[in-house]
């Protein structure tokens, strides 16, 4: 899969989906479709959820290289936010239930947003996601998300992963 072509909107990912296609995803979609997370946040290492292609230092390199790349990874990422209730500064005074359970798939998903958002230096779009983290983490009343959870975000956040 060439993940540029594909964030340019040029190219379909693996399963012939193309970055608009999932970028229309409802939330109930989002919440049932386990493979799509995995083409919008691209890592180095394997998934234990979907087989897809790896991304390679020359796929890094392209995908620096295009302004247009850029903006269909932050649009994958304003995605994300709105899945889960993120965006905006709404987040600090309501929740989404649906994920705001303990062991919940989805911070697995934040895990791996955090992690490729570094990955493919998207700087200001890691800070910001890594600052919504923190306010997760900084209010364990109002979230669910376990220890063992907390430690591997701030592990991502603190660049020790």
């Amino acid at each position: 899969m060439n993940y540029t072509a594909f964030f340019e909107g040029k190219e379909p990912d693996d399963l012939g989906r193309y970055l608009s296609k999932i970028l229309r995803f409802g939330r109930i979609r989002m919440e049932l479709t386990h493979n799509y997370i995995q083409r919008l946040f691209p890592l180095a290492e394997e998934s234990r959820f979907s087989k897809c292609d790896l991304i390679t230092k020359e796929y890094i390199t392209a995908f620096q290289k295009s302004i247009l790349a850029q903006d269909g990874m932050r649009s994958a990422y304003q995605k994300m936010l709105w899945f889960w209730k993120l965006d905006g500064e709404q987040y600090k005074n309501s929740i989404y239930r649906h994920w705001n359970t303990y062991n919940n798939h989805n911070h697995w998903r934040m895990s791996r947003v955090l992690k490729s958002l570094q990955l493919l230096g998207m700087e200001e779009e890691y800070k910001d996601f890594s600052m919504r983290i923190r306010w997760i983490i900084d209010h364990p009343k109002q979230y669910r998300v376990t220890g063992d959870t907390v430690k591997i975000w701030m592990e991502y956040i603190d660049g020790n992963r």
